[in-house]
């Protein structure tokens, strides 16, 4: 997988794959880490799977909503970019409580999901942290309102990567 993140202070956008040599010839060698503040998050693209995946940190903690929803955009970004066909959000090591759940999920709704839909994006996955409740592997996957995309949640980051790599 190629390792894709940002540096919020110069702005830098880097990889070590080379599905993005441009980034790398303008940016130079080397893998990058980075994100709105440092180390955050990073994105990993897989691109003989056709995956992008969202990877949290610990030091997400410290995150504003604004920072989330310009990680958010940012990912969104990237999967309209180099067409990803599969998306992962890896909450093992998220931290950070959201403020108004409802108002940022109404966002992701008219921001985030158009994107994914322009992308032609057809599966979404979530890997959810630890101890927390996910849906019996048997539970039917299904697009929402909006969404032309099959979204599941996981109670492992591999039960994702299986899920996400089965047949439609």
């Amino acid at each position: 997988m190629a390792p894709l993140c940002r540096d919020r202070d110069s702005g830098r956008r880097g990889s070590a794959g080379p599905a993005l040599k441009e980034d790398r010839a303008a940016h130079g060698q080397g893998r990058h880490h980075g994100s709105i503040q440092a180390h955050i998050y990073t994105f990993d693209l897989d691109e003989q799977a056709s995956l992008l995946s969202f990877n949290w940190t610990e030091k997400s903690a410290g995150m504003t909503d604004d920072d989330y929803k310009q990680a958010l955009r940012e990912y969104a970004r990237l999967v309209l970019k180099h067409q990803a066909r599969r998306a992962l959000i890896d909450l093992r090591r998220f931290r950070y409580r959201l403020g108004d759940s409802d108002a940022l999920g109404s966002w992701w709704a008219n921001e985030i999901v158009p994107l994914y839909n322009q992308a032609g994006l057809e599966k979404f996955a979530f890997g959810l942290p630890e101890g927390e409740q996910a849906p019996s592997d048997e539970t039917s996957s299904n697009a929402e309102e909006g969404s032309t995309f099959l979204a599941k949640q996981s109670g492992t980051k591999q039960a994702a990567i299986s899920w996400l790599s089965a047949e439609r």
